[in-house]
């Protein structure tokens, strides 16, 4: 017997890093994650004039749309409120969801608002500078914490799991 120990590099069978080159490696994405949301600019409705809407009401039906007709039990929309669209008044307007008093519904127009815009601030910290869906912390370790973006539509997630097929 000889005193030379031969060292054999054993390779496993399924070399995964060889097949998947791209797997699970970590990169600090370029753009900086943004720390309030982006508003969406809506496209502004065209305003139409709750008289006018009325008059070609009376034309087509030959009849003139009568006010909201309230039961004894149900909630009144308060005299100040207007619809945000044709400005029709709260003669016109009607609670649409019932006894939570939310939602309300202009019967000139068909436009669905609310009195006043409730925005609930939520906890997160961070949004994606991408798609501005919030980041939610995915992993915490001593030195860093990894944010991941909940929006599975998002462009830049598509393009980077279309990169690595």
């Amino acid at each position: 017997m000889s005193s030379k120990s031969v060292i054999h590099k054993v390779k496993p069978k399924d070399d995964f890093k060889e097949k998947h080159p791209n797997y699970r490696n970590f990169y600090v994405d370029p753009k900086a994650p943004l720390t309030q949301p982006q508003r969406v600019k809506k496209e502004p409705i065209p305003s139409h004039d709750w008289q006018d809407l009325l008059t070609s009401y009376e034309k087509k039906h030959r009849r003139p749309l009568s006010p909201v007709k309230y039961r004894a039990s149900s909630p009144r929309v308060p005299e100040h409120t207007r619809c945000p669209s044709c400005q029709a008044p709260h003669t016109y307007l009607y609670y649409n969801d019932g006894k939570k008093r939310f939602q309300l519904l202009c019967k000139v127009c068909g436009e669905l608002f609310q009195q006043e815009k409730r925005f609930r601030h939520g906890k997160t910290r961070y949004y994606g500078p991408y798609c501005q869906h919030a980041l939610f912390t995915w992993k915490q370790r001593k030195e860093v914490t990894i944010y991941k973006c909940s929006n599975d539509a998002c462009p830049h997630r598509i393009r980077n799991i279309n990169k690595l097929q």
